[in-house]
């Protein structure tokens, strides 16, 4: 049986940077999609907006006086429908989530009361900085060690805050410097900061569900094309992955459709999170979050997922 082809683009990624971003919500897209169908509602949103831009982003759909055609788009008669999955991911959360991992010692449901104690503290950026400098393949900026900067200001915290599981963070630093050795030792060693593998991952699972198996197409990525320790992970991990195939949004329509998808999920989820609602554009998006996001704040969750 041949291989279902699920294009793949993503929208917010800067690596291994988690905080200080230009973008809180890293968003990635996974469509199944016939690239006749694609170059067809090309050529309709291209009739709805009239840019004679080359490639179309999700920006042109964002345009205030294009609301109409992005309604058109998100809603049940637009491209979109039944075709696409959108993994979100919290990149402050997923931060936090990922250094817990490290140490063994936090339930996840710790670690978003870790992450949310946090959120309300002076030192917060600190800690986000000083914790995303210890997962990060390069570390501090200064080539200093990051992990005791990060253990004494995750002590202050557990101090103030009387966090229990802040101060078994604090407590970490022989496993945090076991993982930079051994992050030092192995250059293909996957990065726990970096959020494509596991939305690669996500969206082989999504799509494979069924039990077939999944050829992922995705833009091109120096992450992924540089690195064939991370196609060869993807596959041990998951059977059902075929191959990963890298096409150019200019000549393979899908990827532009699934690049908007993208975008313009990321930005709606991002609103939410920043408290700028939108209820009637986060009705529309809803059908295409997927349930396994990484996503800590309650309240913004349920408006994009009704739950």
């Amino acid at each position: 049986m041949k291989a279902l082809e699920v294009a793949c683009d993503e929208s917010g990624y800067e690596g291994e940077k988690l905080t200080g971003t230009t973008t809180d919500v890293f968003a990635h897209g996974a469509m199944s999609m016939a690239r006749e169908t694609a170059a067809g509602w090309l050529l309709e949103l291209r009739k709805r907006i009239q840019s004679p831009a080359t490639q179309y982003k999700a920006n042109h759909l964002l345009r205030e006086r294009h609301r109409r055609t992005l309604e058109w788009a998100l809603g049940p008669a637009g491209p979109f429908a039944g075709a696409g999955q959108v993994f979100l991911i919290d990149k402050e959360f997923y931060l936090v989530q990922q250094i817990a991992r490290l140490t063994g010692d936090c339930s996840e449901e710790e670690t978003a009361i870790v992450y949310q104690a946090a959120a309300r503290h002076p030192s917060r950026r600190a800690f986000l900085v000083a914790a995303n400098d210890v997962l990060k393949t390069k570390g501090r900026p200064d080539g200093g060690d990051p992990v005791p900067v990060f253990t004494e200001i995750a002590g202050v915290l557990a101090a103030d805050l009387r966090s229990r599981a802040m101060a078994r963070l604090a407590e970490s630093g022989t496993a945090l410097a076991a993982f930079r050795e051994r992050l030092a030792a192995d250059p293909e060693l996957l990065p726990p900061a970096d959020p494509l593998i596991p939305a690669i991952s996500r969206a082989v699972q999504y799509w494979s569900a069924g039990g077939g198996a999944v050829t992922i197409v995705h833009d091109r990525q120096t992450t992924l094309s540089r690195s064939p320790a991370k196609i060869a992970y993807l596959h041990a991990q998951y059977p059902g992955l075929a191959g990963v195939e890298y096409a150019n949004p200019e000549v393979d329509e899908r990827i532009q459709v699934v690049d908007m998808l993208a975008g313009v999920a990321r930005k709606v989820a991002q609103d939410e999170l920043r408290g700028h609602s939108d209820p009637g554009l986060s009705r529309l998006v809803r059908p295409y979050v997927d349930p396994g996001s990484v996503w800590a704040d309650r309240a913004s969750w349920a408006r994009l997922t009704g739950t």
